[in-house]
């Protein structure tokens, strides 16, 4: 089923935002679960690429000096279940994206306004997402701006975020289901959501790596039949009656100077059923 997942985490500190920007605009030369030959395709639309600048731009509104435990800045994640981004051809899986993100900058900006500072869809990740940074300030009736993360992130609030949220996806997005807002959160921190996904790469290749071994371990079998079966074939031909320990021997020849050629064999990615051929020849050359 696919659904809306928007993931929020507060920030107290400078040093927080600066860490958020610095992996939200790939400051650092390698990022943890990005592909940096394809951070170029990542694209800022709202602010800039100095987080830090855009949240203190936003702050100079404020007639009052921030308390030292006050929220400045709470960040977050939009994103779809990956699979939807998987359907259809490499045309379907483009609207798919632009849909995805007109509508998320749509919906950033009518939920938050001004205090939407930073939002950059990334693309060099398991799945594309959105990573925002919102600014919580509030006007009172008195006319004040003020920090007040409690009353705009509390426990409603995130139940309406995520609602909202769905309800223009699934406009854009018909087959849709609703996430489960009401329930108690499985991930509540961008920390755990990345977690996740470390944890979900860390089984992918751990798979890859245990087929790739059990296949190759596979051909490596089939291979040495193939050598003794030719090798077999060959002397037959040339030599009648020769004892099996001569046989023996002569394989055993062969196998070891093919031995590192068929490594190399093996290992490679694109290995074919060529591997026939190319043993037959490497024994008419012996």
């Amino acid at each position: 089923m696919n659904t809306t997942i928007l993931r929020f985490e507060k920030h107290k500190h400078f040093a927080n935002i600066r860490q958020a920007g610095a992996h939200q605009h790939r400051h650092h030369a390698n990022t943890l679960n990005a592909d940096k030959c394809r951070s170029n395709r990542n694209r800022i639309f709202i602010g800039s690429s100095n987080l830090v600048s855009d949240v203190k731009n936003r702050l100079k509104i404020l007639q009052k000096k921030t308390r030292k435990n006050a929220v400045l800045a709470v960040d977050g994640v939009l994103t779809l279940s990956p699979a939807l981004f998987r359907q259809g051809n490499r045309e379907d899986q483009y609207q798919t994206l632009k849909k995805f993100a007109i509508a998320s900058k749509r919906w950033l900006i009518q939920t938050f306004g001004e205090n939407v500072v930073n939002a950059v869809l990334h693309l060099d990740e398991t799945s594309p997402h959105v990573h925002f940074t919102v600014v919580p300030i509030e006007r009172t009736l008195s006319g004040e701006y003020k920090l007040n993360a409690r009353n705009m992130f509390n426990k409603q609030t995130l139940h309406d975020f995520q609602r909202n949220y769905f309800e223009l996806m699934q406009q854009c997005f018909p087959e849709l289901v609703p996430p489960k807002y009401r329930e108690k959160a499985t991930h509540t921190t961008l920390r755990a959501f990345y977690a996740g996904l470390n944890r979900l790469d860390g089984k992918i290749t751990d798979f890859i790596e245990t087929e790739f071994n059990q296949q190759k371990d596979k051909l490596r079998v089939e291979a040495e039949t193939l050598i003794r079966q030719h090798i077999e074939e060959w002397l037959e031909q040339r030599f009648v009656n020769m004892p099996d320990d001569k046989i023996d021997s002569w394989v055993a020849s062969v196998q070891k100077n093919l031995g590192w050629e068929l490594d190399v064999l093996v290992d490679q990615p694109t290995f074919k059923p060529s591997l026939n051929e190319t043993i037959k020849t490497k024994i008419i050359l012996n």
